[in-house]
């Protein structure tokens, strides 16, 4: 493929992506009209793609990766659900993904997206449950207070958790995990709120009966009350997709081209950097790393008995690539960069039974679920700025136009009743402030007019003369000359204006007070206008009628 038709489509993906504002708004670029056609342009693109990845074609590297991707997925979803047996006719394969956590509307609407689309025949919408990122907190945030003094609280599910990966995240207090649903809901009852968690949790308590893991719990519950509401998703956890044969066939190239593959991903980022302003090392990824003969590969692993994900380091090494996690070898795969991976993927599949967890991060999940599973990945606006590097890495390491993704978001917001004000409103007070201290005399009412006539014929006559001096071309010693003049004019005029302040003060106290109420109340929608809410606060009457009104 041409270069120029490569950075064409590269620069398509530079959109300039925003959070919609408005409660009840819906956000998709490119519209959501152009999916199906984008999702035909993408399956013939990458059906044809000839790229070799290790022996095999991308086109046959995907074919495999489809079917595993679907079967696995139907398996996994259908351990809750009633779900079809796999099917070879399915042509168009939609996909999202997330952490298995409670997220928000705005999350959750990509799902719903997906779904809609999935309905057309030979279609399939697949979540992928990131499993693999990391667990941070048993609580779901809530809103807490009232509507004068809102703050932003927490409401605990477990107890006793540090910071490890999603899948090796279980229940320790089963009491407390039961009990949850019951005390989100009667702290919600204090908002005038009846939310879906009382649906919801039961859903998830009864799945933690098969499963303590809260993945797999949060999942499930979801999934089944997506169903209720008409969409037939399948899901799948990362931490399973990455143990398929086509995910390690994908890796295994990037490790025996990893020199290449390096230099094209910490180049993309410098791009990204560039072009979006950002400074820090550290956004939206690190760079990948060189220690001594070791290079790191976009990858995590950890180990049974560890919370902690470690970097991937390859080495090659005669006709072996040898992996650590920068302490240890955890692997020495049979291949070359001209080599099949076969061999290097059975050492890779046993990976598993020796303790150890082979892992996407976050470039190579979108990299390996655009080229391999899906016909178009829906991202949410985050996700999709960083694809603008997926794209370039697509373009220069695979050599193929990236196929089209989309951007989805919303927001909708909890009926909170915030204040009706906005930060113009503060700007307006603060303004009228700055008038009554130096313009005190334009908000004197008819009497006081009337009072003070001789004061404001003064000021005027004295602000004229001071216009009038200040426009005259004087000499330095002619301006020293009237500088004592000056002062007195300046003092006098100063003398007069607190005069006048004094007989507006009781406004001036007004003001004050209007806008400390109005910098209280912009402090308080911080909380009542959040868009970040879990969707499990909100009421069904509020959110299905949204989700389900979504037209694809």
């Amino acid at each position: 493929m041409p270069e120029s038709e490569t950075q064409a489509q590269v620069a398509q993906r530079r959109l300039r992506l925003s959070v919609p504002r408005d409660d009840g708004s819906l956000y998709a670029v490119p519209a959501l009209e152009n999916a199906t056609r984008l999702a035909d342009e993408n399956h013939q693109l990458l059906t044809a793609a000839t790229t070799d990845i290790q022996g095999r074609s991308l086109s046959v590297v995907r074919a495999g990766a489809r079917k595993e991707l679907c079967q696995a997925a139907r398996s996994y979803t259908g351990t809750w659900a009633d779900v079809p047996s796999c099917s070879d006719s399915t042509e168009l394969v939609y996909v999202t993904g997330h952490q298995p956590l409670l997220f928000h509307p705005g999350v959750w609407v990509k799902n719903f997206t997906i779904g809609k689309l999935a309905q057309a025949p030979q279609a399939i919408g697949i979540n992928l449950v990131v499993d693999n990122d990391t667990f941070a907190s048993a609580a779901l945030r809530i809103p807490s207070g009232n509507r004068d003094q809102p703050s932003f609280g927490s409401i605990a599910f477990d107890s006793g958790h540090f910071a490890r990966p999603w899948e090796g995240a279980e229940i320790h207090d089963r009491q407390l995990f039961e009990s949850f649903g019951d005390r989100v809901a009667d702290n919600m009852s204090s908002w005038g709120i009846d939310p879906l968690i009382r649906e919801l949790w039961p859903l998830v308590v009864e799945r933690s009966q098969d499963s303590p893991q809260f993945s797999d719990c949060f999942t499930a519950g979801r999934n089944q009350l997506e169903r209720r509401w008409g969409v037939n998703n399948l899901e799948l956890p990362l931490s399973r997709l990455c143990q398929s044969e086509s995910f390690l066939w994908f890796f295994s190239h990037i490790v025996a081209q990893l020199p290449c593959f390096g230099d094209v991903y910490n180049t993309a980022l410098a791009e990204y950097r560039t072009i979006n302003k950002v400074r820090s090392q550290t956004h939206p990824v690190p760079e990948l790393r060189q220690q001594d003969d070791w290079m790191e590969a976009p990858f995590w692993i950890w180990r049974d008995g560890s919370h902690e994900r470690r970097r991937v380091y390859a080495k090659q090494v005669a006709a072996e690539i040898h992996l650590q996690d920068g302490e240890t070898v955890f692997a020495k795969l049979p291949l070359t960069p001209e080599g099949e991976a076969c061999c290097a993927v059975e050492v890779l599949r046993e990976l598993p039974q020796r303790g150890f967890h082979l892992r996407t991060r976050a470039l190579t999940t979108t990299l390996f679920a655009r080229l391999c599973l899906g016909d178009l990945f829906l991202h949410g606006i985050g996700g999709a700025k960083y694809d603008e590097m997926t794209d370039r890495i697509m373009a220069r390491f695979y050599g193929i136009a990236p196929p089209s993704f989309m951007a989805v978001s919303a927001t909708v917001l909890l009926p909170l009743h915030a204040h009706h004000v906005q930060q113009e409103d503060v700007t307006r007070a603060n303004f009228m402030l700055r008038d009554l201290r130096h313009n005190p005399e334009k908000y004197l009412s008819e009497s006081q007019v009337s009072e003070f006539t001789p004061l404001l014929e003064e000021k005027h006559k004295l602000l004229a003369e001071a216009n009038h001096e200040r426009d005259q071309p004087l000499m330095r010693k002619q301006r020293r000359a009237g500088r004592h003049a000056r002062i007195e004019r300046g003092r006098r005029l100063r003398e007069i204006t607190d005069t006048f302040a004094a007989a507006v003060a009781e406004q001036t106290k007004q003001i004050v007070q209007e806008r400390s109420e109005l910098e209280k109340q912009l402090v308080a929608n911080q909380v009542l206008s959040s868009r970040e809410f879990s969707f499990s606060l909100y009421s069904e009457e509020k959110l299905r009628p949204f989700m389900e009104g979504i037209s694809v």
